[in-house]
């Protein structure tokens, strides 16, 4: 992991929002004012989150036709990968897990997976159906 940043810079947790439970979880991060880089998106994924207070948040975009940058464009703290495709959550786990020496959380509705996503990087698999994950914050401060 590189870690280049500025005293004073902000830290940004990393979302893979594209879920109902992810998006509750980046305007809770904005509730509580805490910097969010949102992975693989774009202003549209921004435009359901519009009521959000204003907040630092960056949007990290990339599809399949660029690959990763070898390091995120601002320091990264924990990340938070909501699944909602197996192959999706593969590849931002072997893109990203050199990103930041914290942890990466994915937050799975399908407990299957759990020890593939522990193989390919993954701290903590959460299973849950019903979407509140609220308890994460937690993890964040």
């Amino acid at each position: 992991m590189r870690d280049v940043r500025t005293e004073g810079e902000a830290v940004f947790t990393l979302v893979s929002a594209h879920t109902r439970a992810g998006l509750a979880f980046v305007q809770t991060l904005a509730e509580h004012h805490i910097p969010v880089a949102l992975l693989n998106g774009g202003p549209e994924e921004w435009a359901g989150l519009a009521s959000m207070a204003e907040h630092e948040r960056l949007l990290i975009s990339v599809n399949a036709a660029d690959p990763f940058p070898a390091y995120p464009p601002t320091p990264i703290g924990s990340v938070f990968l909501f699944e909602n495709s197996l192959p999706m959550i593969c590849s931002y786990l072997q893109s990203i897990k050199g990103w930041t020496g914290n942890s990466i959380y994915v937050i799975t509705e399908h407990c299957r997976y759990r020890t593939l996503y522990s193989q390919l990087g993954a701290d903590y698999v959460i299973y849950s159906q019903s979407g509140d994950v609220s308890f994460l914050l937690d993890a964040v401060r």
